[in-house]
């Protein structure tokens, strides 16, 4: 199942990167955020669901595509760590996100980690790349 917290990073072909973060929860809500390098996360919640491809249902205004065509990678001894997903929009090129299992909420360790004062967990790979 896709159920779960979904972190990664889309590349463009200039070298501009986007980070997301998907909080696909079992009672069909989600959080989801996307930001760049220069702004903050902007953050969407609504509804989702699945029939071979995730479909989003935004509360407000959707910041990103509503539907998106995903691969799952069975790996890791079936654990499902792998999450591959394309937009289903009309570019050139259109390229995959590759999203791998969080488990723990990226929205919900922010949230308490804002909430205690501390800094919040960042996207950024090792070595600030």
């Amino acid at each position: 199942m896709i159920t779960g917290f979904w972190i990664g990073s889309e590349y463009g072909f200039k070298g501009e990167r986007w980070d997301y973060a998907f909080d696909l929860l079992d009672d069909g809500k989600y959080n989801r955020r996307i930001r760049t390098k220069e702004e903050a996360w902007k953050i969407e919640e609504g509804t989702w669901n699945y029939d071979g491809s995730i479909h989003f249902k935004p509360t407000g205004n959707p910041i990103g595509p509503t539907g998106y065509s995903t691969y799952l990678i069975n790996r890791f001894e079936d654990c499902r760590s792998i999450l591959v997903i394309r937009p289903i929009i009309f570019a050139t090129p259109n390229l995959p996100i590759i999203l791998y299992r969080d488990f723990i909420s990226t929205f919900e360790a922010e949230q308490s980690s804002t909430e205690q004062g501390g800094a919040h967990r960042s996207l950024t790979a090792p070595g600030g790349r």
